[in-house]
């Protein structure tokens, strides 16, 4: 009960543990399970804000099956929106090739990342900012002296 108001209060974001969850997933831990992503935080409990994993450096992801290359792969695929390395830059770099290389062998679900995509675009689209279209070459560009 607790969480169903504590979500009910707020459409921000919700950090969701690396713990397992026996009642809804015994085998994944909840950071990286579709069930309780997908089935219980947005279906059962109605939450439409985003979803941030807790640390993927932390050892349930990172000493844990696969490592934080799979963690990563697994939580967007569940239905994470965002994706917290916090104080490794070399985990951080891992997370981002084994998110490229999930990419090119079609390994993201790419419905769950359009869906991701939409909500975090939902507060500037309702506030009539929309996604900045600066090109990447402009945004890259060298600094004038």
């Amino acid at each position: 009960v607790p969480f169903r108001e504590a979500i009910a209060a707020t459409s921000s974001v919700v950090m969701v543990a690396h713990v397992v969850v026996p009642a809804v997933d015994g085998e994944e831990i909840a950071s990286l399970s579709p069930r309780v992503i997908d089935e219980v935080l947005r279906g059962r409990l109605g939450h439409r804000g985003l979803v941030i994993t807790d640390d993927l450096c932390m050892a349930p992801v990172s000493h844990g099956p696969g490592g934080i290359r799979r963690g990563a792969v697994a939580a967007l695929n569940a239905g994470a929106d965002l994706l917290l390395v916090s104080y490794d830059t070399d985990q951080y770099f891992e997370v981002m090739d084994a998110l490229l290389e999930a990419e090119r062998e079609g390994r993201l679900d790419t419905k769950a990342l359009e869906t991701s995509r939409t909500r975090l675009w939902a507060p500037r689209a309702a506030s009539g900012t929309g996604p900045r279209r600066t090109p990447v070459s402009q945004g890259l560009a060298e600094p004038k002296a």
